[in-house]
């Protein structure tokens, strides 16, 4: 059942790459991400790996 409700999610959503990135705050990115990149968009300090607090410009940017 869950992987019949994930499958629904996906194609709603028009996702149809792998991987693609689903974040927390409902922003997708469909096709690799450099590791900084991701740890950022996670919250994720680059050099300890330690969440850190989101910028006002990390949020709501659109899918890419």
């Amino acid at each position: 059942m869950l992987v019949d409700t994930t499958l629904d999610l996906l194609k709603k959503n028009g996702i149809i790459v792998t991987p693609t990135y689903i974040f927390s705050n409902g922003l997708f990115h469909s096709k690799l991400l450099k590791m900084h990149e991701r740890q950022r968009r996670l919250g994720l300090s680059a050099e300890t790996g330690k969440i850190k607090k989101m910028e006002a410009d990390d949020v709501g940017k659109k899918r890419e």
